[in-house]
């Protein structure tokens, strides 16, 4: 099952359009490929009001490489960054326990007199 954790912004516009014929070959329409049974991109939020949110489904065979900030729970926080496509690494290889996290520090305890 996939789920959708995140975006990027990182392309240019002409990246973009250049996106538009690499994808192509990974379209599909088959509802048991990619996303559809997990949490799935385009849901109406406070950032995304009067905007068009609608997705195209593609196959999960192509996997990227990106940089982030940090993961809130099962996502990225803030908008992760395009490094590199990943031809090399199978979809099964892309999960959770990759992900070297630190734990975070509570503000609390800063203040906290000893």
């Amino acid at each position: 099952m996939f789920h959708h954790v995140g975006h990027t912004s990182s392309f240019n516009a002409q990246e973009k359009r250049d996106l538009v014929a690499f994808l192509a070959p990974y379209l599909t329409d088959d509802e048991g490929e990619g996303f559809g049974t997990g949490r799935t991109p385009g849901a109406p939020s406070r950032w995304t009001s009067g905007k068009d949110v609608s997705w195209m489904r593609i196959r999960p065979d192509l996997i990227c490489e990106v940089s982030f900030d940090y993961l809130q729970g099962r996502r990225f926080r803030h908008a992760a960054t395009f490094k590199r496509w990943r031809h090399d690494k199978p979809p099964e290889d892309c999960r959770f326990d990759q992900f070297e996290a630190a734990v975070p520090y509570e503000l609390m305890r800063v203040f906290e007199e000893d």
